[in-house]
Formats: structure tokens, sequence, C-alpha cells
């Protein structure tokens, strides 16, 4: 009598328990793969988005677009961005040409970008990290910036997430000390 009682009790064999664990795995691993990718799909947005509004105020400036008061601002077209915030941010102006960078009382705000990951870094390279840094295009082929240049490297800026991938997007070329050329382009890391 006994044994019939051990027979018809219920319960998981190893080979039940090894299953539901390979499942779970399995499961986990697909979930971390998709995590990585999101963030890289986040981080790519964030960087053509960069990318697009630093064509757009080289366009503003080569077009000598004017402002609202009916003039090409004395500074041209900028973007300053600001990675003391969180998320991080940065904004597109017109510049008054009274001072280098954005003046929030000086300066005409165009438009104000927050990054929607509050993992993400940006910094100029080379050079320290500056949590507020901007460039402007006075005209197609003249700019003032804070963004430091390094010899044989155009003026760029990083874009990190909390993966380490990176966004490198070289904003400019130093082609003499009076001449730029606005060569904007990105390049990711893994």
């Amino acid at each position: 009598m006994v044994i019939n009682r051990l027979k018809k009790q219920s319960g998981t064999t190893l080979m039940e328990l090894l299953v539901v664990i390979s499942i779970i795995g399995i499961m986990t691993g697909i979930m971390v793969i998709s995590v990585r990718q999101t963030d890289t799909e986040e981080l790519k947005a964030v960087a053509e988005r960069v990318v697009a509004d630093f064509k757009q105020i080289r366009n503003l400036a080569a077009s000598r677009v004017i402002n609202e008061d009916n003039e090409y601002p004395a500074g041209g077209y900028g973007i300053y961005f600001d990675d003391s915030t969180t998320p991080s941010e940065y904004i597109i102006f017109a510049d008054d040409g009274q001072n280098p960078g954005y003046q929030d009382t000086e300066d005409s705000m165009i438009n104000k970008v927050l990054f929607s990951d509050d993992d993400l870094t940006i910094k100029p390279i080379p050079g320290n990290y500056n949590i507020q840094f901007y460039f402007t295009f006075i005209t197609e082929h003249t700019a003032n910036t804070d963004i430091p240049y390094a010899d044989h490297a155009a003026g760029s800026i990083e874009i990190e997430n909390a993966s380490s991938d990176k966004a490198i997007i070289s904003v400019y070329d130093l082609i003499d000390p009076s001449f730029i050329w606005g060569n904007i382009s990105v390049e990711y890391e893994q």
C-alpha cells in the first residue's frame, strides 16, 4: 500500500525543473538583446536629429535667412548644448552677436530639444568634459564655437548611452584660421 500512495502523489521531476529553468534563461537572453537594441536605436535617433539640426543652422546661415526682426542675426545661427540638465538638452538659436554662445536674455530661441533618454551624455571632442558648449555658423564658412579643435581632426561632439555605445558627430573641418568647412556627419562606435 505504501508504494501505491507514492506513485499517486504529484510533484515535479528533475527534468521538468531543468526545462523550466532553460525556458527562463532563453527568455532573459532575448530581453537583454532587445533592450540593447533599443538603447542603440535611441542613440542613433538622437544622433540623426542632432546632425539634422546642425545642417539646419548651416543652411540658415548659408541662405542668410532673416529672423523675426526682419534682419539677419549678426552672430548667425547656432546650437547650444547643455548636459547639466536631466535629460540633456540643446537649443537652436539666432545669435544677436553681442556675446559668444547662447544668452537667453539676448538671443532668440528657435527650438529647444530634450533628449528622451536620461542616460545619454553629450560632450565635445577633443578636450575635457564640458557640460555646456555651443557652435554658431555666422556664414556658411565662418563660425564661432567653444568646441576644441585638435591638429588633423575635425571639431566633433560625442553622444554616449548607458551601454557605452557612442555616436561621433563631426561638425567642421578647419581649412585655415578664417575658413571652415561644415562637413557634418556621424559615425557609430559600439
